[in-house]
């Protein structure tokens, strides 16, 4: 779980109709993202069990409730 202060704690980009995955493209220092090892190039898989392959960049959004969010 990467959850810190209200915010996953990184930044992404991609999606379907760039024709690529979602990729981590910024990390933000002292957050749950950062302490738990996500890098800059990770890719998104999954999202509280949503798989991010065949998505849009629109369709991505936060989840209501962060507490619960587990990136993959």
């Amino acid at each position: 779980m990467i959850y810190s202060r209200g915010r996953l704690g990184f930044n992404i980009r991609g999606g379907s109709e760039h024709n690529f995955g979602f990729y981590v493209s910024k990390v933000i220092p002292d957050t749950g993202a950062a302490s738990a090892g996500v890098q800059e190039g990770d890719q998104i898989l999954r999202v509280n069990n949503i798989d991010f392959g065949s998505l849009d960049h629109s369709e991505v959004r936060l989840p209501p409730n962060l507490n619960a969010t587990r990136v993959t």
